[in-house]
């Protein structure tokens, strides 16, 4: 049933994907576990920006963005590289040990999985319900600090 399950995910399927959805983040992190809450903090942004239209300047300016593509590979390379990231929200709350790239990288790929097993209309809530940044408040992991600096320890 985890390899292919039926959809739309069942209540206990949906908590079972927030927590492999953790341990993804931590490995894709660096074996980083205390990055968690802020890249759920910052999807949760990044998704309330998305949908409320005001991130993306392909969104706002589509004919100027496109007529800055060019083919040419290097050209291309270097407007990427040069480019405001459009996803300023997401951005905001990166840490400062992970690349812009790493960070939007990552983003990108959880969005689109969740939008298979999900649906595009049922990201935000799943994030909102089950990615919730408030369930590390209260625990710390051993020899880190969470994102709200308290130093409670985890049972285990």
């Amino acid at each position: 049933k985890l390899f292919r399950p039926t959809l739309p995910l069942s209540p206990m399927m949906r908590v079972e994907l927030a927590r492999q959805l953790e341990y993804l983040l931590s490995d894709s992190l660096n074996d980083r576990p205390r990055h968690v809450p802020a890249f759920f903090r910052a999807l949760h942004l990044q998704l309330l920006a998305v949908n409320s239209g005001e991130c993306d300047p392909l969104r706002q300016e589509p004919r100027a963005a496109l007529m800055q593509i060019d083919l040419d590979t290097a050209r291309h390379n270097t407007l990427l590289t040069n480019a405001p990231f459009v996803w300023e929200a997401l951005q905001s709350e990166r840490p400062v040990d992970v690349s812009p790239q790493t960070w939007e990288g990552i983003f990108e790929f959880v969005i689109w999985k969740l939008t298979l097993l999900l649906g595009a209309n049922q990201v935000t809530s799943f994030v909102a319900d089950l990615c919730d940044v408030g369930r590390y408040e209260q625990a710390a992991l051993r020899g880190h600090k969470t994102a709200s600096h308290k130093t409670a320890s985890v049972n285990n």
